[in-house]
């Protein structure tokens, strides 16, 4: 689509927009665009209004478009003829795949750094309903996961800092992920910040119990244990503390 922006119109619309993209190349059937748009309870003039949101995509979209996504239509349902790799989270998906392919930290790290780049605010911003929520959830979680393998590089070619410095302001934005949590532990222990450590777990702990009302999972309690059998072989053994 080039680098000028294309205002897609009003949330619904945009929703359609999102849709289509998500399954860039698949068609996608009218009953799941109705479904994803408007959920159990579609209005009677669902389908009236999804040919209204593609038909005024098309107008944006395609004239003088170039190399501009193309709306198409046939017996399986709507589907965008975009190149997969045009869309961020295709991208994104690609990149992240090609590092579980890779052995080397560097090359791994060069490929995750490339994917979360791609990365610009909350996805689907602006858009309701179930489908936007879960694809949202989803998102996030591939998003974490990401973040928590980029970090994982990092410790492995010995710049455990910047994968504190990052992790710290990615937990600052999802502060009971237990996974971005793990990491951090992880990276302070690295670098030999156990007391760290014990704090960021105390802490996690903290606000787990109050928002959660539960305990840390496994990873978290078996990272926890194994730092007080590290401390307890240290003759300067450091406990929990309030984080600061």
């Amino acid at each position: 689509m080039g680098r000028r922006p294309v205002d897609l119109g009003s949330p619904k619309q945009r929703t359609v927009a999102s849709i289509l993209l998500l399954e860039a190349g698949r068609p996608v059937p009218m009953e799941t665009l109705i479904g994803r748009v408007w959920g159990q309870t579609p209005p009677p003039q669902a389908r009236e209004s999804v040919y209204a949101y593609v038909a005024r995509l098309r107008g944006l979209l395609e004239p003088g478009r170039g190399r501009r996504p193309r709306i198409v239509k046939d017996a399986a349902g709507y589907r965008i003829d975009v190149d997969p790799d045009t869309v961020d989270l295709h991208r994104f998906q690609r990149y992240v795949a090609a590092s579980h392919a890779e052995s080397s930290a560097a090359r791994r790290h060069r490929h995750l750094g490339s994917a979360l780049a791609l990365w610009r605010g909350t996805a689907l911003s602006g858009l309701e309903g179930a489908w936007c929520d879960r694809v949202r959830a989803w998102l996030d979680e591939e998003h974490v996961a990401a973040l928590a393998l980029f970090a994982e590089t990092k410790i492995a070619l010995g710049r455990g800092e910047e994968a504190v410095r990052m992790l710290r302001r990615a937990i600052a934005a999802r502060p009971a992920s237990e996974t971005l949590v793990a990491q951090l532990i992880r990276a302070q222990t690295a670098g030999g910040h156990q007391a760290d450590a014990l704090r960021t777990y105390a802490a996690a702990r903290t606000l787990i119990s109050r928002e959660l009302g539960s305990e840390p999972g496994a990873e978290l309690r078996d990272l926890y244990e194994n730092l007080l059998r590290g401390t307890a072989r240290n003759p300067m053994r450091v406990v929990p503390g309030r984080a600061g």
